[in-house]
């Protein structure tokens, strides 16, 4: 009995439900966003010069920015975890 019982608790459920499809799709476009953004510095950084960087990304950079917006609606609705975002979005600029 106890040796069924810890082989039962050393699984771990794995589900690909709904919500954690959604934080897949969530995070990666965010990531790909991101990564663009990067990769529009680095681009115009090396063919331009730095003061045409925030031509080139500011109004990109804005909008991704903006989507953190998104992270409090998961925080509020049980789609992540509160703390996780307070502590992600304390880190960004204003």
């Amino acid at each position: 009995m106890a040796r069924q019982m810890t082989a039962q608790a050393g699984r771990q459920s794995v589900s690909f439900g709904p919500k954690k499809g959604y934080l897949v799709f969530y995070n990666a476009a965010s990531a790909m966003a991101w990564a663009t953004i990067l990769g529009r510095v680095v681009s115009v950084l090396s063919y331009k010069g730095a003061s045409f960087v925030p031509l080139a990304v500011d109004s990109f950079a804005r909008t991704t920015q903006t989507f953190a917006i998104m992270e409090i609606i998961h925080a509020l609705t049980g789609i992540s975890c509160p703390i996780r975002t307070q502590h992600t979005l304390s880190g960004r600029p204003a």
